[in-house]
């Protein structure tokens, strides 16, 4: 049995010592490393032997440090308390390099009961600096994203499937007179919306509703939308129907309310001047 056990130990020490991924044991009681595999050369650039030496916090950030310092007495606490939960977990923690730069990990950590009958952490460090540059990457993309969605002169949102709105820039708020709160809550589905001439519209005409639709963009739809106080504001609406798992349509709606007054008041003018020609025709 002795011998059996000894084997198992030696399979699972050569695998561990063999593996990309750096496996190591760090006693709860010594505040100490008690094994780390030979892969921490690379993923470090110290020796087993040198990590052996050091506490945790020559091995992490102070910002990865007080993380596992503020965890580590709640899933203590669970594991004596015997939920399976707390038994294993995963997080992103920042190593210090021997040549004093950093790398991100994913770690692994498992809480065991050793042989004198302390608590162990077996844990398993992987090197996620690749992943974790991409998604600052993506970060930066998205943030870049918003940023200018803030700044458009034209009204800009997101609908989903269901034609709700999930995401807006403060302008289309200003041009529909409507908190941010009241277009994710759909309040603007109760007011009226007007053709070009004037005559009602009817849902399936909204340029939202045609591109989920047809699936294809639609453009330049002139609609009025008529105010709780009966004014009305006039949009340019643009509508592009994309595939993603929430977004389903992007709008673009542009304030045409000035371009249709003067229309109108330059309609009225004309009026105004046949009138009078035609009075003068008839001598009046």
């Amino acid at each position: 049995m002795v011998a059996e056990l000894e084997t198992t130990a030696a399979h699972y020490r050569l695998l561990a010592d063999n593996m990309a991924d750096v496996v190591w044991v760090f006693n709860l009681d010594a505040q100490r490393f008690t094994y780390v595999s030979p892969s921490v050369r690379q993923l470090r650039g110290y020796t087993p032997e040198e990590v052996l030496t050091q506490t945790m916090a020559e091995v992490v950030t102070p910002a990865s440090l007080a993380m596992i310092q503020a965890d580590l007495p709640s899933q203590l606490a669970a594991f004596f308390a015997g939920e399976p939960a707390a038994v294993a977990q995963t997080h992103d923690i920042e190593q210090i390099r021997k040549d004093g730069s950093t790398v991100w990990t994913e770690v692994v950590t498992t809480l065991m009961q050793n042989a004198a009958g302390g608590l162990d952490i077996l844990g398993v460090s992987r090197d996620i600096a690749t992943r974790k540059q991409a998604e600052e990457a993506l970060k930066k993309s998205e943030q870049k994203l918003r940023t200018l969605f803030e700044i458009l002169p034209v009204g800009v949102s997101i609908l989903n499937v269901e034609r709700q709105i999930v995401y807006m820039n403060p302008r289309l708020e200003e041009i529909l007179s409507m908190s941010h709160a009241g277009l994710l809550r759909g309040d603007y589905a109760a007011r009226q919306y007007l053709r070009p001439d004037g005559t009602p519209m009817l849902l399936s005409e909204f340029s939202s509703n045609r591109a989920l639709q047809e699936q294809h963009a639609v453009y330049a739809v002139e609609t009025g939308v008529v105010k709780e106080d009966g004014t009305i504001v006039w949009i340019n609406v643009n509508a592009v129907p994309v595939d993603f798992p929430d977004w389903r349509v992007v709008v673009v709606s542009t304030d045409i309310t000035a371009r249709k007054q003067a229309e109108e008041t330059l309609r009225e003018q004309i009026e105004m001047l046949r009138l009078a020609y035609a009075a003068a025709d008839l001598g009046i």
